[in-house]
């Protein structure tokens, strides 16, 4: 039980701070991994599905395509039993990434759509700048110009309402 409560807080912990402040990937994937095996010991399932999500994305860019896969298909398996995490969790955004990449087009701006629909719904503006930006550039990869062009218009209305000057460029491109 001491195990369990100790990983909650390991969990809590690693939720405001994550691997964003190291510089280098190798102890970036020792936090991931850290605090995947802290949710698991936890019991916490939207940490479990986010951080099996990161570790997918993270291990498909080094590149190691088929470990990738394999911790995504884990967190899509953990959805699957669990669907109310799916507008919670981080798997969408490196799902979509990961398809795009494939060539999977569908699949990948689908992910994008439920990720901006996520990240409208939680009010971080910056971050709905992005989910804007890829799905116009996945939207325009496959031919659907107008479509793409509109997220873009989207993308840079919103970052000059919010003033930032990384995504006024992208309606314009």
């Amino acid at each position: 039980e001491l195990e369990r409560i100790i990983a909650t807080e390991v969990v809590a912990l690693n939720k405001g701070t994550g691997e964003a402040g190291f510089r280098r990937m190798d102890e970036a994937l020792l936090v991931i991994l850290y605090s995947l095996h802290a949710a698991e010991l936890s019991g916490e399932i939207e940490p479990q599905i986010s951080y099996l999500s990161r570790l997918g994305y993270a291990a498909y860019m080094l590149p190691i395509h088929r470990l990738g896969k394999y911790y995504i298909a884990r967190a899509a398996r953990l959805l699957s039993r669990h669907p109310e995490f799916a507008q919670r969790s981080d798997y969408n955004p490196f799902v979509a990434y990961m398809q795009g990449n494939e060539g999977n087009w569908q699949e990948c701006i689908h992910a994008y759509s439920v990720w901006l629909d996520k990240v409208q719904q939680s009010q971080d503006k910056p971050l709905e700048c992005l989910a804007y930006s890829s799905r116009s550039a996945a939207l325009m990869a496959c031919g659907r110009l107008a479509e793409s062009i509109e997220d873009a218009e989207h993308c840079e209305q919103l970052a000059r309402k919010i003033g930032s000057s990384n995504y006024v460029g992208v309606g314009l491109a």
